[in-house]
């Protein structure tokens, strides 16, 4: 009923964009933004989630990351710490306090035993090794937005 209403309010030009804008999320499993400074691992990362049907956005540092949330709201933020710590460690915290229901996923490109305890402190809910598979990388983020 609601829906018909609303085609009765507006063109059909513009109910038919609509339309194709939600059959398109349709089968969208979340959302995730992709930090990384390095291209790379941002297109790759963002390629594995897209085939499987997630919907990514990207930043190459903390800072601007923030900004892209305030268009994308993610689910997820898998944010690499392995550049400049210090800045993605408090990025963390600020992506908390836009929506403390984000999941944060960090990678490193090492992994000393006191980057856990940061990362844990920091908001993380994982820390992996940025050269693992796309299977772990898709896996957690599955993991994570299940769980939410």
């Amino acid at each position: 009923m609601i829906a018909k209403n609303a085609k009765d309010n507006m063109n059909q030009s513009t109910f038919d964009k609509i339309k194709l804008i939600l059959e398109d999320n349709k089968d969208c499993k979340g959302k995730v933004l992709i930090v990384d400074n390095q291209a790379t691992y941002r297109s790759s990362y963002s390629r594995i989630l897209e085939s499987s049907g997630f919907e990514t956005a990207s930043a190459d540092c903390g800072f601007k990351a923030i900004e892209v949330l305030t268009f994308f709201r993610a689910d997820i933020v898998i944010l690499d710490c392995s550049l400049n710590r210090l800045e993605n460690l408090t990025c963390s915290k600020y992506i908390q306090q836009i929506d403390p229901n984000i999941s944060i996923i960090f990678t490193s490109t090492d992994m000393p035993s006191e980057l856990k305890i940061l990362t844990f402190k920091a908001g993380g809910k994982e820390l992996i090794e940025k050269a693992s598979n796309g299977k772990i990388i898709k896996e957690l983020v599955e993991k994570h937005i299940c769980t939410k």
